[in-house]
């Protein structure tokens, strides 16, 4: 799998591009909400709130996730299905890619119920504990991907592209210091409980850490190397913004879980959200303007936030039912079926359907994102990239 999975990895196919502007609003903004701002509030964090136990600021997380992680959840749910029969009925799109999003948008949801059912109707609350196992793996597979993703996008808005020897060595430190954060989770953790329901790790051996380690400070060195030869081929110039991006996502988001349980928790997700929630914002931009026929404004670059009034509307609408979209899937239908659904709470505890839907939205936003961000797919180039 090459450029594929996660914001921004359709840059290997958005070389050609209309990609005349070097940020996607801003490179100071970028640089911000892109994963540079992370750094500094995390290296915060670790100096004010490192101690703090995790009840103590479990009120600010679910506040935190209401306005930024579920929505950034649902903004894929809301890209990926507008249009939804077109797309897979249609002739528009590539026949790998409509039977990608049948897979994704039909398949896998339907498995996933199915599991869920069976687990439930067999009071397996063990075999539905390991999706919660599942969802580490897809959450840190799609952690690093995005952060691939990220520093592909940047390359592409400056010009700067990597050749396909350098994106490969990109993506295979991605993946291996993602392996290396699986394994590290499921040796922490063991068995842990999320809403009442536990869920199981593996017994991964010592040594299988001590050769993913080992092969993460390789690859990794051998990063910075090409990064370092790249700069001077470049005439001293990098993608600064997708770099940040790359670290953050990859090194401190992933691997530094390992620090205290406040990042897993609280930072990491809700940065990881806002990271993603900032292109979309920009991809949903360039969609409205295409609505209306407007394009770019022209101008000095404060004119990019500039819309047409019934375009500021939609896109207005788009942000609020992503929030609405989130409360409902996280909380309201829920915290709704444990009430009115009767089922073995002396097995799966009182908080059921909160750890079936929170399970099933993670794992299957990691799915759609494999099929809206890929190379092959002509919406992303067109809106993420046509702006400047």
């Amino acid at each position: 799998m090459t450029d594929s999975v996660s914001l921004g990895t359709a840059g290997g196919a958005a070389q050609t591009a209309p990609a005349r502007s070097g940020s996607l609003f801003h490179p100071i903004a970028d640089f911000i909400f892109l994963g540079g701002g992370s750094l500094v509030v995390l290296a915060l964090f670790w100096l004010f709130l490192g101690d703090l136990p995790v009840q103590d600021i479990f009120p600010y997380v679910l506040l935190t996730a209401h306005f930024i992680n579920h929505p950034h959840f649902a903004y894929s749910y809301q890209i990926f299905y507008r249009r939804f029969a077109a797309k897979v009925l249609g002739r528009e799109l590539p026949g790998l890619l409509r039977a990608r999003y049948v897979f994704a948008g039909v398949v896998v949801p339907a498995a996933l119920v199915l599991f869920f059912v069976v687990c439930i109707a067999r009071g397996d609350a063990r075999l539905i504990g390991y999706a919660g196992n599942f969802m580490v793996f897809t959450v840190g597979w799609h952690y690093a991907k995005q952060g691939y993703g990220m520093i592909i996008v940047d390359s592409v808005l400056k010009r700067l592209f990597f050749s396909q020897n350098e994106k490969r060595l990109l993506l295979l430190n991605a993946h291996v210091c993602w392996v290396l954060f699986y394994v590290w989770t499921n040796q922490s953790l063991h068995e842990t409980d999320l809403w009442g329901l536990k869920y199981y790790t593996f017994d991964f051996p010592d040594l299988l850490v001590t050769v993913l380690g080992a092969a993460a400070l390789a690859t990794s060195a051998a990063t910075a190397g090409m990064l370092g030869r790249k700069w001077a081929r470049d005439g001293g110039t990098l993608p600064l913004n997708g770099i940040a991006a790359y670290i953050a996502s990859i090194y401190v988001w992933l691997l530094a879980t390992k620090v205290g349980p406040l990042i897993i928790v609280a930072a990491a997700p809700a940065f990881h959200s806002l990271q993603y929630q900032y292109v979309v914002w920009r991809y949903q931009l360039n969609v409205e303007r295409a609505r209306d026929g407007s394009g770019y404004s022209p101008g000095a670059a404060g004119k990019r936030w500039y819309l047409p009034r019934l375009a500021s509307l939609r896109f207005a609408l788009f942000t609020i039912i992503g929030m609405a979209i989130g409360y409902l899937g996280f909380w309201a239908i829920p915290k709704y079926l444990n009430a009115a659904v009767a089922y073995d709470h002396g097995i799966f505890g009182e908080t059921m359907f909160l750890f079936v839907f929170w399970i099933f939205i993670n794992v299957h936003h990691y799915f759609l994102d494999n099929v809206i961000w890929r190379a092959e797919n002509p919406e992303t180039g067109r809106h993420l990239f046509a702006h400047g």
